[in-house]
Order: C-alpha cells, then sequence, then structure tokens
C-alpha cells in the first residue's frame, strides 16, 4: 500500500537505466519485477523506439489499474527493436497458485510466478524469447537448517519453520521443471533464450538441473563472468529493502522473515541468460555484467542487468528441424436433446510423410440416428501455416451428417414450438481448395465445393409438402467456385487467445447437368479474441454477415410447362 522512495528517486533510477540501455543498443530487453507494468514498460519502449510486450503477474484485486493494493501492478516485459518484429506468444502460470491474474483482472492473495513467452524473427529464423521471475525461497540446505536451529526457541518452532523452508525450495524446483517442460512442448524446433530473475543460484538443484545435462548454456560462465554477483549486497544499498526487518510489511517478523534477511545480505548471482540446444558455444560473442555502477550515488536497480552478445546470423544459416510425426486420438462422448446420446472418435496424423501434411478424421453416431463422418486433409497442416507466408497450401474436406430425426417449425415470426416435425436430412458437402500466404497475416483462397441435400421420410402433412417447392421433398445439388481473402492476426489457428480474422468470401454456383440449384452468395465475417485473465480465459467475439441469391432450376421447369 505505501512507497519505498520518493517519486524523484525512481525517476532518476529510470534515467540511469534508459542511458544505459541506450548506450547498449541491445535488440532484446527482458525485464522482471516492474512495478506499475503496462505504463512503465510502455514508457521504457517510448525511449528507447521498441516493440513491447508484458504481462502483470501480481496485481492483488484489480480492474484495470483499480483496486487494492493500490501500488501494486508488478510484472514481466520484453522489448525488442522493431525490426526484429517481436510477437506475444503466450503466458505460462508457474505457480498454480489460487485466483486469476491478468492485465484486465487481477484476483488472488499471494504471489504468482509466471513466464511471458514471446517471438523474435531474426536472420529468417523464429528465435523465442522466454522472460521469468521465478519464488524467492531460502535455499533448503545444511546451511539454513543449521541457522534456523540457532534462531529456533524450541523444537516445534524448528520443525514448522523447516517444513515452511523446505516447501518455498520445493516449490521453486516445481516452478523450474514446468517451465523446462513447457519450452519441451511449445518451442521444440526452435531457439530459445531463457532470461530472468530466478532467485536461486548456479550451485541450486535446480539450476543444475538445467545446466549440467547441457540442456541449456549459461551465458555467464561461457562469457568468463559467472563469479560476478547480480544481487550484491555488499556495494548496492538497494538491496537493504530486502534485509530491512523493519519494513512496515513485517510487524513481527517470524524466524524465515529473519533469515531470509540474512540470506539476501549475501552476494550472488541469481540472473540468467541461458540458451536451449539449438544454439552452439561459439553463438556465445561475449557478455557482461552493467549497471552495477552507482551514477551521481544511484543505483538502477536491486538487481544488476546481464549482458549477451549472440551470433544469431551464425545461427540462422542452419536449416530448421523437420517437424516430428505426431498421432493423437480423441473418444467422443456426448449428450444432446435433439441427437440423444452421441460415441465415437476423432484422430489426428501430422507429417507422417515428411510434407507438415495432416490428416483429420471424425467418426460420430448417436442414439437418436445422427451420423456425422468428416474427412480432413491439409498440406501443410492449417497450425503450422498459421502466422506464416507460404507459396502454396491444399485443403480437401469431405462432411457427411445423416440427421435421422431433424427438426423443423416453420418459416417466420409466428414460428412455434408446438408446429415442430421431424424429418430425414441428408447433406454431404465435399471441397478442395488452394490457398497462398501473401504474407504472415493476409491469405487468399480459391477453391471449388460440392453441395447436396437430401430430405426424405417428410410426414404426409408436413409443410415441407409444398408442390411449388419440390427441392423440400427431394435433392438439391450444387457446384461452386469460391474465393476467400482472409486478414488473420491470430496467434492460433485451432485455439486462438489472441488476435483478429477479417474475412471477405464470394462463391457463385451456376446451373449444370450436374446441379439442379445455381447461388450466389457474398459474406463477411469478423472474429476477434482476446485473453482476459490467466489461468487462460478467452473472450471470444464473431459477427457475420451474408448475401445468398439463387434460383431453382425444377421451379422455373414447373413454371414454364416442360415438367
Amino acid at each position: 500500500m505505501g512507497e519505498y522512495e520518493s517519486d524523484s528517486v525512481r525517476q532518476e533510477r529510470f534515467r540511469i537505466l534508459v542511458d544505459e540501455l541506450k548506450a547498449l543498443q541491445p535488440d532484446v530487453v527482458g525485464l522482471q519485477e516492474l512495478n506499475q507494468i503496462g505504463t512503465s514498460a510502455g514508457r521504457l519502449a517510448n525511449e528507447l523506439g521498441y516493440k513491447y510486450i508484458y504481462q502483470r503477474a501480481n496485481g492483488g484485486v484489480k480492474l484495470g489499474t483499480v483496486g487494492l493494493p493500490v501500488n501494486l501492478n508488478e510484472g514481466l516485459a520484453i522489448l525488442a527493436k522493431k525490426d526484429l518484429n517481436l510477437e506475444f506468444v503466450d503466458v505460462w502460470d508457474l505457480s498454480r497458485s489460487f485466483g486469476v491474474f491478468g492485465n484486465m483482472l487481477s484476483f488472488h492473495f499471494s504471489d504468482n510466478n509466471i513466464a511471458l513467452v514471446g517471438k523474435i524473427t531474426a536472420g529468417n529464423r523464429s528465435v523465442f524469447i522466454v522472460n521469468t521471475h521465478l519464488t524467492a525461497a531460502l535455499p533448503y540446505d545444511s546451511t539454513s537448517r543449521t541457522a534456523l536451529r540457532k534462531m529456533a526457541s524450541d523444537s516445534l518452532q524448528y520443525r514448522r519453520a523447516a517444513a515452511q523452508l523446505q516447501d518455498g525450495a520445493q516449490l521453486r524446483i516445481r516452478e523450474v521443471t514446468l517451465l523446462a517442460e513447457m519450452i519441451e512442448q511449445h518451442c521444440t524446433t526452435a531457439p530459445v533464450v531463457l532470461v530472468g530473475d530466478f532467485n536461486t543460484t548456479p550451485e541450486s538443484p535446480e539450476m543444475r538441473s538445467l545446466t549440467e545435462g547441457k540442456e541449456y548454456t549459461d551465458v555467464a560462465l561461457t562469457a568468463g563472468i559467472g563469479s560476478h554477483p547480480t544481487w550484491d549486497a555488499e556495494h548496492n544499498p538497494n538491496t537493504r529493502f530486502s534485509r530491512n526487518l523493519h519494513d512496515s510489511s513485517v510487524i513481527q517478523p517470524t524466524i524465515l522473515n529473519r533469515l531470509s534477511a540474512e540470506y539476501d545480505g549475501i552476494s550472488r548471482r541469481i540472473d540468467f541468460i541461458l540458451l536451449n540446444k539449438k544454439f552452439q558455444p561459439e553463438n556465445v560473442v561475449g557478455g557482461k555484467i552493467f549497471l552495477d555502477s552507482a551514477k551521481q550515488e544511484t543505483f538502477s536497480s536491486d538487481h544488476y542487468g546481464v549482458f549477451a552478445e549472440l551470433a544469431l546470423p551464425r545461427l540462422a544459416e542452419r536449416p530448421d528441424e523437420i517437424q516430428e510425426p505426431s498421432f493423437e486420438f480423441l473418444p467422443i462422448v456426448s449428450y444432446d436433446t435433439d441427437v440423444g446420446f452421441g460415441y465415437g472418435a476423432k484422430a489426428f496424423s501430422l507429417n507422417q510423410v515428411g510434407m507438415d501434411e495432416s490428416f483429420d478424421l471424425v467418426l460420430f453416431n448417436s442414439t437418436k440416428g445422427e451420423r456425422w463422418y468428416r474427412f480432413v486433409f491439409s498440406m501443410p497442416d492449417f497450425e503450422l501455416r498459421q502466422g506464416t507466408a507460404y507459396s502454396f497450401a491444399l485443403d480437401i474436406t469431405i462432411d457427411y451428417d445423416k440427421l435421422i430425426k431433424n427438426s423443423y417449425f416453420g418459416t417466420g415470426n409466428r414460428s412455434a414450438f408446438s408446429d415442430r416435425e421431424t424429418y430425414t436430412r441428408e447433406p454431404l458437402e465435399i471441397s478442395a481448395a488452394v490457398s497462398r500466404g501473401l504474407t504472415r497475416r493476409s491469405i487468399l483462397q480459391i477453391g471449388l465445393r460440392y453441395k447436396t441435400v437430401r430430405n426424405f421420410n417428410l410426414s404426409l402433412n408436413s409443410m415441407l409438402n409444398d408442390p411449388a417447392a419440390p427441392l423440400n421433398t427431394s435433392r438439391a445439388t450444387v457446384n461452386s467456385l469460391f474465393l476467400e481473402y482472409r486478414f488473420d492476426s491470430r496467434d492460433s489457428y485451432i485455439n486462438p487467445s489472441r488476435g483478429y480474422v477479417l474475412l471477405g468470401e464470394f462463391e457463385y454456383g451456376a446451373k449444370t447437368a450436374f446441379s439442379n440449384v445455381s447461388l450466389k452468395r457474398i459474406g463477411s465475417t469478423v472474429q476477434y479474441y482476446t485473453t482476459l485473465f490467466y489461468p487462460k480465459t478467452v473472450f471470444a467475439f464473431r459477427a457475420r454477415w451474408q448475401t445468398l441469391d439463387g434460383e431453382n432450376k425444377m421451379s422455373e421447369e414447373m413454371e414454364s410447362g416442360n415438367v
């Protein structure tokens, strides 16, 4: 609720940071524990002329920026030079604590520790930037336990404190484990630069799990600056805020409070830049610790900065790895008042023949008579080509959906539920389309579509038994050509959480020897997605407009006396 320092001191520290970054001219900047996150990140990006993304991690109870505590709006930010095309990718919740957090809404009562994931394009190669801040827990080692024994007044107090100490250390281990799993799952074939305040030392079990198995390269060690602390309790007076037991937030210090204050009096390296295995040691050109000296007796932060120079152009010459083949199977069980109990399966196959192709198959039946079978072939797969400029893609879809008891209520505003009748409706649609990604967001598609609908099993007094509309009780068939343009900024084709779509489409089908219906259709669609808060909860909006015009071949022939 309060403030540690005056606004003038904060402004001075901010200016030191800006001046140092302008002198270094880094391509990418990762910041942690940035308070008033959106405002501060935007201001820093504006000063540097960079693009930025950010995510609030800790806000308490907030709607926007309004709520309690009034001076808590802390999170992570990534900044990058504009020619690197920085993009927001995702946010990973590492703590899994109670409540929700987000830039629009926040409701939680304990610290959230997260990772903010962005992506840049360097040398025609996508590089993921993962920025994280982990739990500030004490290490569960013999030194800490010995200190606890000295401070504890009895064995019960020691056991309770030791259990809390162990829980905190285990939490950070779980965070690191989850972080590594998420990177492996979502950034499998890409170079990853992992940066952040890990709140632990290189010798800790969690850091060794990353670096000793050669999964990640510690840039500081490669660059020869591994012995330089980034938390400098001896020379940086800003660390006093963590060592001060008279902080208003600690009215009655516990044993762990006292131990933590002592531990924060020890200088150590707790901030890291790590590189995954897509990098080689020779990609590390150099590195240094910066912001480690006072400017007019003022340090910019309680942490020092870590700077690394990486030879990404050399990395970009190496070809991307081929997408690993995969197969997924999902059983389907459902219930609907119209179709009854449904049962079936969905199967998805990706890149089995090495062309980034996908096969998607759905087989579904229900107790009240729905028979839905769908097959989709895409090359490249929809998700793999999302957000890329590509020269050619092919999509083939076969969709059969037989509804043995399809409901009909009539037409117009006077239709009533009591007018309901059922009949069998059997549509079949086959389409083939080719598309080109003109840019990463602009897609042009052209295709052919065959669609036929058969209606039967009508009752004798059915409203659909209208002699003027003979296709109601038979089969309507159309062959059409369609053209679509789509501007698509979504972060995912299958499961979008951010971005929007602007779609314009035109379809024309003429009467031929193989069809008895003609049509002209013009349509447009707007879709919008945004993440409200985490655990990921997405607001999705869609508006659609279309006009349809056509002629009925059989009706025309009847009217002219030919039938």
